[in-house]
């Protein structure tokens, strides 16, 4: 009875010195830390060991597991876990939610980027770290180096596009795109590797989760070309026209000479703003494409700049040599209207009015082909587009009238 009850008060001390008595969860990641590098010679909970009783010769055997127990438990200052002093400045290696305590079912506090910089105080036996503003990160997440740190542009980023823009390299840009805009939302691969993705999709093979080295590949590669393009104060971007739906967009840094970011090109907004498909601060696409103000790489300089990769377009692809013409079926009390692909521009905008001249629709026409919008109206409508021919130039195209 006595080795039982003596086995049990071991646990005990071994409970509040920090230590597990029991293997991680079916549900516990694989890659973790098992004893910080670096600590105090002391934990912050201690326990004095005469304070534990000898149990009474006779007592059952339950009641003294359950005082011990109790008594351990009593000693970790209502917390399930226990810290122990730790000091150190460490990275971010992928995007984590902070926690408010250092379990698996905490509530979450705030988004941190990979390759953040942050400053450690404590760690716990439940392996997370203590961050100096209060937040809890699992050990898998941090590390000593940036994830980036060994990776750097090879090329020189140019100062104009070359000449000649016109290539047969088997990019479908409409099969790229299409799968951005079913995927987005899908926070399966960060964003690189979502580009990678979309390139897959449109016919390209590449495989890459680091935006250096996708952009490293894709300048060797003799595919298209690169520009360097000034970011506005608020973060967002005026592009080329020599740009088109389906470029890729790299965020520069530099400070540290490298891409912190990647995003797909899906044309511009009605005020001209870039728009964008992305994974890690996922995008729809849809509307004007911010990223963070300030780089993630551990210089936290403030990002001025972004990179488009721009593809050779295909030599089947040409400037129009006449006015985009429109057709609509009208059927049902609604239109069906549809363009030739050869006149979808990036810039390029569906204008609809009413039989007083009101708009009732402007909608970007991206990749589309057709649309059948719900107008809810009656009477003579017209529709015309306008779009952008070598950047500033813009167009409009014939009036179309149709009866609704």
């Amino acid at each position: 009875m006595k080795k039982i009850i003596n086995c049990i008060a071991a646990a005990a001390l071994m409970l509040l010195a920090g230590c597990e008595l029991r293997g991680e969860t079916s549900d516990s990641p694989r890659s973790t830390i098992s004893t910080p590098p670096i600590i105090s010679s002391r934990s912050s909970t201690s326990v004095d060991a005469s304070a534990v009783v000898e149990p009474v010769d006779g007592s059952d055997v339950e009641d003294e597991v359950e005082q011990a127990v109790g008594y351990a438990l009593s000693k970790l200052d209502d917390k399930p876990w226990n810290e122990w002093d730790y000091s150190a400045e460490l990275f971010v290696s992928a995007r984590v939610m902070g926690r408010t305590e250092p379990l698996d079912t905490a509530s979450t506090t705030r988004v941190y980027e990979q390759d953040e910089p942050v400053s450690v105080v404590a760690f716990t036996n439940t392996r997370f770290f203590k961050l100096s503003n209060g937040d809890y990160i699992f050990a898998e997440y941090l590390g000593t180096y940036k994830v980036y740190s060994s990776v750097t542009v090879k090329t020189e980023l140019p100062e104009a596009p070359p000449e000649k823009t016109d290539g047969d390299i088997g990019y479908d840009r409409k099969k790229a795109l299409d799968y951005a805009s079913e995927h987005w939302q899908e926070e399966e691969s960060l964003c690189a590797g979502f580009g990678t993705e979309c390139l897959t999709a449109g016919g390209l093979d590449f495989d890459e989760s680091s935006s250096t080295k996708l952009y490293n590949k894709l300048t060797a590669s003799d595919l298209g070309y690169s520009f360097e393009i000034d970011l506005n104060e608020d973060g967002t971007a005026n592009v080329p026209g020599f740009v088109y739906p389906g470029d890729l967009i790299f965020y520069y840094c530099e400070d540290e000479n490298m891409m912190v970011h990647t995003a797909v090109y899906n044309g511009d907004t009605k005020e001209g703003l870039m728009k964008a498909y992305a994974h890690n601060l996922a995008d729809d696409g849809e509307k004007a494409f911010r990223y963070l103000e300030y780089c993630v790489g551990g210089c936290s300089c403030k990002l001025n700049k972004i990179v488009a990769f721009c593809f050779y377009r295909d030599k089947k692809v040409s400037l129009p040599t006449s006015l985009p013409k429109l057709n609509a079926v009208v059927s049902n009390g609604k239109a069906e209207l549809s363009w030739q692909p050869d006149f979808v521009y990036r810039s390029s905008e569906l204008i609809i009015t009413d039989s007083s001249g009101r708009i009732i629709l402007r909608r970007q026409m991206g990749t589309d082909k057709l649309i059948t919008p719900d107008l809810n109206v009656s009477g003579n409508c017209t529709a015309y587009v306008i779009f952008a021919i070598d950047g500033n130039v813009k167009v409009r195209s014939d009036n179309l009238t149709f009866h609704l």
